[in-house]
């Protein structure tokens, strides 16, 4: 796995995510988190489709979204949280 620098089109893919930790947070007063994982190709530099992992975190008012790839394949059954 290796850390991927988020661009616009990774934050949209995780729009979701980002406002159910929102909701969580602004409900509890405490850091939410949220993942998801999806299929993501960059429009250069990948030859194919890779899982990305994705963090929606809601901390202190704003949000902080992280983004990881990874060759572990969703059908292996190990979700975005335990990666």
């Amino acid at each position: 796995m290796l850390g991927l620098a988020g661009n616009s089109r990774l934050v949209v893919k995780l729009a979701p995510e980002m406002r159910k930790a929102k909701r969580s947070s602004k409900r509890t007063g405490q850091r939410a988190r949220v993942f998801a994982d999806f299929a993501y190709r960059t429009r250069k530099s990948w030859s194919a489709k890779r899982r990305v992992i994705g963090k929606a975190e809601w901390t202190q008012g704003a949000a902080n979204p992280r983004f990881i790839v990874t060759n572990i394949h969703a059908a292996k059954r190990i979700g975005a949280l335990p990666l």
